[in-house]
């Protein structure tokens, strides 16, 4: 499945972008942010794998229903980004530590903390020094935690996020389909080139969408001069919308989105739309000569 998924690095990096002049783009995703869209990256939800998710994808995550989807996405790529951004890893049990019948805490706890209070409260670090020390300190700034946690719900209930990471899982395995067809169908390579392209175009757009919308959270949390304002810092995120979502191309994407997570039959289905492929030929040029 790795090896499938990896298609959207290679061909990025075998295919060169090559801009329109004076076209705004967002910056290219590095090597190792792209590959968080790998299937298995870490900090990904165990039961993907568990419960043969990856297969479901993969085998019909061109076809299949839009919430299976949605619920992959946040489950996968969203949750890499989130660690990444706020230091919360969404597949550890927190409430475990807080709960107040707790009585221990281990060395890995306290990283898992640690590395969520570097990007909420740098002033908290926690050693394990005098254990029952430590645990009485992550206690005492489970508020911090709660507000981490209501950011990432806000976001979750962010229906443009929403929209662009079932949009980016839809297209992911079309790519992959359109690969598996090239083999025996040589003409669909132009069609994998501008799918590969729109696809990678979507993951970058949750990246700098996910980056921006963390920041300015972070911002606000650290600006707050009481306790209300501190809790109420993430309260835009349900409607966080990046200015540029207004540049043409992406505004095109996104205006075409629904079309991008609709269900499609490869080869059978692959016609897109005229104002998509006219943006996507606008942006990259090389791709229809």
């Amino acid at each position: 499945m790795k090896k499938q998924v990896y298609i959207l690095c290679l061909l990025s990096s075998l295919y060169p972008q090559k801009f329109m002049a004076g076209e705004f783009s967002l910056p290219t995703l590095t090597a190792e942010e792209q590959a968080a869209g790998v299937s298995g990256s870490k900090f990904y939800a165990p039961e993907l794998r568990e419960k043969g998710l990856y297969s479901v994808l993969h085998d019909k995550g061109n076809t299949t229903h839009q919430d299976f989807l949605t619920d992959f996405f946040f489950k996968s790529l969203f949750q890499n980004y989130i660690e990444r951004f706020l230091g919360y890893d969404l597949s550890y049990n927190y409430a475990m530590i807080t709960n107040p019948e707790n009585k221990t805490i281990r060395p890995y706890d306290i990283r898992k903390f640690n590395r969520l209070y570097t990007f909420i409260d740098p002033r908290i670090s926690i050693t394990l020094e005098r254990p029952e020390n430590a645990l009485k300190e992550v206690k005492a700034n489970e508020t911090q935690l709660t507000t981490v946690q209501k950011a990432i719900d806000m976001l979750k209930h962010n229906d443009i996020l929403r929209e662009l990471g079932t949009a980016y899982q839809r297209n992911k395995i079309v790519v992959e389909k359109i690969q598996d067809s090239v083999r025996s169908n040589p003409q669909l390579q132009k069609e994998l080139y501008i799918y590969d392209r729109i696809t990678t175009d979507l993951q970058t757009m949750i990246f700098n969408f996910m980056k921006e919308a963390t920041s300015e959270f972070l911002s606000n949390y650290r600006a707050a001069a009481t306790p209300a304002q501190r809790e109420n810092a993430c309260d835009f995120l349900e409607t966080f919308r990046p200015s540029w979502l207004e540049k043409p191309y992406y505004k095109t994407l996104l205006k075409n989105i629904q079309l991008l997570m609709f269900p499609r039959e490869v080869p059978g289905s692959l016609t897109l739309d005229d104002s998509i492929k006219d943006a996507v030929q606008l942006k990259y040029p090389a791709l229809f000569r």
